[in-house]
């Protein structure tokens, strides 16, 4: 029983789809999203990105929630950074409230 072998190829292809194909819907993040050459960015060309990537991509722009997706170094490094300045503004209005 199990997958049919035309199921599974689909399943765990690892050919490169289409934007056409994956990036759909998504209100104006959507629109804003497909309109943007990404191929002057460091991401590159939409078309070359991994499947891990297109995915990731597929599931923010159909949640109802709002995501960041950071991707690669640069972009860790801005989250720690926002999230370290978070944290930190955090701890001053803590101890300045006087709840401590």
């Amino acid at each position: 029983m199990g997958l049919k072998s035309s199921t599974s190829n689909l399943l765990f292809s690892t050919a490169i789809a289409s934007p056409e194909d994956w990036l759909v819907g998504g209100g104006e993040m959507g629109k804003g999203t497909r309109a943007m050459d990404w191929a002057k960015t460091p991401l590159g060309p939409i078309e070359s990105w991994p499947q891990s990537l297109r995915a990731t991509v597929s599931l923010c722009l159909a949640s109802n929630f709002p995501y960041l997706a950071g991707v690669g170094p640069q972009a860790r490094a801005d989250l720690q950074r926002w999230l370290l300045a978070d944290l930190w503004w955090q701890a001053s209005a803590f101890h300045g409230s006087g709840l401590h």
